[in-house]
């Protein structure tokens, strides 16, 4: 088939389109991450085969993590709100540098309780001109319920602190499942100073399995990692994200070796984040 032309949806047209309210980007220095509400327009439960982001302006969406706030009590929609973290825990659908969007794995869907809101974490980044951004998400409904119900989660760590010239700079977190689980994809987040991450299974039995081993990351190609057939974690495993960061002056892409380095939402200031959808 041939692929559609630039700007339009790459899975075709979307079953439902949302779109935030017109954002304006300013034309220099950092914008704090923006948070905009998307009201869930369909009026029944729905299961998705996709949710596809759109960025309206790609020179200046440098990523976008769609939440969803189940419908409840303005209590309960607040906690939930409270709850998302920043992403760090999971989201809901997102578009990041050099992500491909594609279809979730065969099998499996994404449930979408009625009445809830969309929030879009936007982070936005100026490239000297004042301008404009109205970022879409495309949904696709799939025709019946799923064999699995697929979630997003995360194995993370906020206590970071890379000393100024640091070449080798390691880290390790760990995320528990306390049900059995089907793993089929992973991604790893950091920022400019991060160099590699390795994902590691740890079985009930003693036994464990390396997913997925990425030993030069690049920050402007966070790949989505689909793994060939998908791999059952029986319940009590954890997922260990084990990475280094670079914060020396031989790493190119360093905005300032000499800075020590704290958790932060900047690209300037770093995260350490292991995505895993299962």
């Amino acid at each position: 088939t041939v692929p559609p032309a630039a700007g339009l949806w790459p899975m075709g047209k979307p079953d439902v389109v949302l779109k935030i309210a017109t954002r304006q980007i300013q034309a220099t220095g950092q914008m704090p991450y923006a948070y905009v509400t998307v009201n869930n327009t369909l009026k029944t439960n729905a299961w998705l085969r996709a949710a596809v982001i759109r960025p309206g302006n790609r020179t200046v969406v440098h990523h976008a993590l769609i939440f969803y706030i189940k419908p409840g009590s303005i209590f309960q929609m607040l906690a939930d709100f409270q709850a998302i973290q920043g992403g760090l825990n999971g989201f809901y659908a997102g578009y990041v540098p050099g992500m491909d969007q594609r279809e979730y794995p065969a099998g499996t869907a994404k449930f979408l309780p009625a009445g809830g809101t969309f929030v879009f974490q936007m982070h936005y980044t100026p490239n000297g001109k004042a301008t404009t951004d109205a970022t879409e998400m495309g949904l696709y409904l799939s025709p019946t319920p799923p064999a699995m119900e697929l979630k997003t989660g995360a194995a993370n760590s906020t206590a970071i602190d890379i000393p100024a010239g640091a070449r080798n700079h390691r880290m390790v977190a760990e995320r528990f499942f306390d049900k059995a689980v089907d793993i089929h994809e992973l991604s790893p987040h950091m920022h400019f100073r991060g160099d590699s991450m390795r994902f590691e299974a740890f079985l009930p039995d003693g036994s464990s399995q390396v997913l997925l081993n990425v030993p030069k990351y690049d920050f402007n190609w966070q790949a989505l990692y689909r793994l060939s057939q998908p791999v059952r974690l029986p319940a009590g495993s954890r997922i260990r994200i084990s990475g280094g960061f670079d914060n020396s002056r031989w790493n190119p892409f360093n905005p300032d070796a000499k800075s020590r380095v704290r958790f932060g939402e900047q690209t300037d200031d770093e995260m350490f984040i292991g995505y895993i959808n299962y």
